[in-house]
């Protein structure tokens, strides 16, 4: 199963959790830009969400971190140069056992020129050269990798904000904050880097195909998604009023309520990896929380629980959540399934396209509460019930989890597993050349790839296609290759080389015998664009690797 945030199991480490809370040491980097140095791509209230977030963190009820344990950077502030310093120089304090919170509110954008660069545009950037002035977002997977000892981390990220970039589209909610192709590479670069560092908590403002909004409706002029955050962290949040806001707490709530101001237009979206719900974030007034409180006991000791319950969540201990085994076929077509709660045999009729680790909601069929006459809901995790590679042979170099990657195989999601490759490679090619790519990570990408699809596709098959029509280099050989995997259109006497979308586009939905051998994943597309000595590089790296 892909990993879930999930709540920790009871044991002593929960009793130093408020002992944590409140000494152990907290840390910030806040971006927010409302006013660029190019004014045109201008934003509303990024600044302003990122100055309140700010001043409700100094108080008892925001964490009361530090003044000098935050790090600020707003309009003219936030340059280029100020934010990787932050990263790369003031992230170097926390301690293995602080907490880290990173929060972007700020246009986010591909480089037009190599759209799978992505980057925060600091108030310095040029937009006709985003790739020379702004940052990189790969800057916050190095300072993961090489800066910060915490495990603790936090990243929340408004920074789907590219309509001025973009040409701005038009809604009737309130202003878009961004383009749909941006914010698809950009989540998945964010998805990418909370993967490559375990026990990183990641909350995105929006899914990747929509776009975020500010209003002055919320808040009197906030980005929805910051406006709900600061609503959560005061209290809102904490909805069994045991005086203490949880991660796991305060995303559920944004979640739910930007959705709703939204009319389910926005969807924030969480990271994919495990993450520990239970940790804490904000602190109610007033509130004595020690462990021997009644407050902590109300909030950590819970009945037993039955061994077919995966967890039980803190926010009501009413959610019950349970597993659900599907077989590929049930994710792909979608099916009633009978479920036992516990207490009751009730029927569940699953969607058509759900993949391992969805979570799915069934309203009012959790734990019963008769004193407060409430009942919970319950949540059920899909699991694939089928055979597939072991945990043990998806290595990593640099502990990226492919099981995503693997679902979205295995239940023959073409286009989301081709993203996901692509965010992965991109994530690794971010930290070493081409010919330097880790051999393990090619070696389990390949493999999942030849094995789902009935040894169809993969590196390993491209470059024995690439070899068969590249020979001695000339110019025709990556026209060749392209025309030889099926990624030359035909048309009007014309031809034509594919582009990524629409190579995606049509291998979605397909089945494996309708697309020629060697059709995925594109990857090489992405950074070849036709380059022959690059494509060259890349599969002389994955014969080397022996692929």
């Amino acid at each position: 199963m892909a990993d879930q945030p999930s709540a920790r199991k009871l044991g002593t480490s929960d009793l130093e959790l408020d002992s944590q809370y409140r000494n152990g040491k907290r840390w910030a980097v806040i971006v927010g830009i409302s006013k660029y140095q190019y004014s045109d791509i201008n934003l509303k209230y990024a600044d302003r969400d990122a100055e309140e977030l700010y001043q409700l963190l100094l108080t008892p009820n925001g964490g009361s971190f530090q003044a000098d344990h935050i790090c600020k950077l707003t309009n003219e502030q936030a340059t280029t140069g100020n934010i990787n310093r932050a990263l790369r120089s003031f992230l170097k304090k926390p301690a293995r056992e602080d907490l880290v919170l990173i929060y972007f509110a700020c246009h986010g954008s591909p480089d037009p020129d190599r759209p799978s660069n992505v980057y925060f545009l600091t108030y310095d950037t040029d937009p006709k050269d985003i790739a020379g002035t702004a940052l990189p977002m790969k800057e916050i997977d190095r300072t993961l990798q090489e800066s910060l000892l915490s495990h603790k981390v936090i990243i929340l990220a408004d920074a789907c904000h590219s309509a001025a970039i973009g040409g701005g589209i038009g809604q009737p909610i309130g202003q878009p904050r961004s383009v749909i192709d941006n914010s698809q590479k950009m989540n998945r670069f964010l998805q990418a880097i909370s993967r490559a560092k375990g026990g990183v908590a990641l909350l995105t403002s929006a899914e990747a195909n929509e776009v975020s909004f500010e209003d002055t409706k919320w808040g009197g002029g906030h980005g929805v998604f910051t406006h709900f955050l600061l609503e959560g962290m005061r209290g809102a949040a904490d909805l069994d009023g045991n005086g203490i806001v949880t991660i796991g707490e305060l995303f559920d709530y944004v979640i739910e309520n930007v959705q709703r101001a939204t009319d389910n237009n926005q969807h924030p979206s969480r990271g994919t990896n495990a993450y520990d719900r239970n940790m804490p974030i904000a602190i109610t007034a007033n509130t004595n929380f020690s462990p021997s409180s009644e407050a902590y006991q109300q909030k950590y000791q819970t009945p037993s629980r039955s061994s077919s319950r995966v967890e039980q969540t803190v926010e009501e201990n009413l959610d019950v959540t349970l597993e659900l085994a599907l077989t590929a076929k049930e994710m792909t077509n979608g099916v009633e399934k009978p479920v036992f709660t516990g207490k009751e045999n009730i029927t569940v009729k699953i969607p058509a396209g759900v993949s391992s680790g969805k979570r799915i909601r069934v309203t009012g069929k959790g734990s019963f509460d008769s004193l407060r006459q409430k009942r919970g809901d319950l949540y059920l995790v899909v699991k694939l019930l089928n055979t597939f590679l072991t945990e043990d042979e998806l290595r990593s170099a640099c502990g990226i989890n492919y099981n995503i990657l693997r679902d979205f195989l295995i239940t023959q999601k073409w286009q989301k597993a081709d993203e996901e490759t692509e965010s992965i490679l991109q994530l690794l090619s971010s930290r070493v050349e081409i010919n330097d790519l880790p051999c393990e990570d090619l070696w389990t990408i390949d493999q999942l790839w030849v094995k789902y699809s009935d040894q169809r596709f993969g590196f390993s098959v491209q470059r024995r296609i690439w070899q068969s029509v590249a020979g001695e280099m000339s110019e025709d050989s990556w026209k060749s290759f392209c025309q030889k995997i099926g990624w030359f259109s035909q048309a009007n006497q014309t031809s034509r080389e594919l582009t990524i979308v629409e190579i995606r586009s049509k291998a979605d939905g397909r089945s494996i015998n309708s697309l020629v051998n060697g059709y995925l994943p594109s990857f090489i597309l992405c950074i070849a664009k036709g380059n022959e000595l690059i494509a060259k590089r890349f599969f002389d790296r994955v014969q080397k690797c022996r692929l």
